[in-house]
């Protein structure tokens, strides 16, 4: 195995890891938090983020919690375009201690979760054409 192989299948690893452990962090909070219906307030943008000055855009939330508070919040994920269009119903999982911190939907999960399983299927792949010994 060449050195450039190497470090090819060391940045799978490295993806593998950052895609996995944003699945597996994200599936934990979903499992230990309760859900709630929620409606997308606002679509914020941000024009210094995103590549080339292109901005990015994070979807805001509103829900009330058991005891009537109403809370405003965001899962602090950025996108190129409105992930939900504002008045969207959606479900929300939050964080009792700190309602604020909330996953909204499952779609960047579930995104995660099917990178995570392309590379390591791509990983399987290449460890099988590329033999380490």
């Amino acid at each position: 195995m060449r050195g450039m192989d190497v470090l090819f299948l060391l940045v799978i690893v490295l993806f593998i890891a950052l895609f996995g452990g944003l699945t597996v962090r994200d599936l934990a909070r979903m499992k230990g938090w309760p859900a709630t219906s929620a409606t997308v307030v606002d679509n914020v943008y941000d024009p210094h983020r995103g590549e080339n000055g292109g901005g990015m855009y994070q979807s805001i939330v509103q829900f009330h919690t058991p005891d009537g508070r109403v809370i405003r919040s965001s899962d602090r994920s950025w996108s190129g375009r409105p992930s939900y269009r504002t008045g969207t119903e959606l479900t929300v999982r939050y964080d009792v201690n700190n309602p604020e911190r909330v996953v909204v939907g499952r779609k960047n999960t579930v995104i995660c979760g099917v990178v995570t399983v392309v590379l390591v299927a791509f990983l399987v792949l290449a460890l099988t054409r590329w033999p380490i010994m």
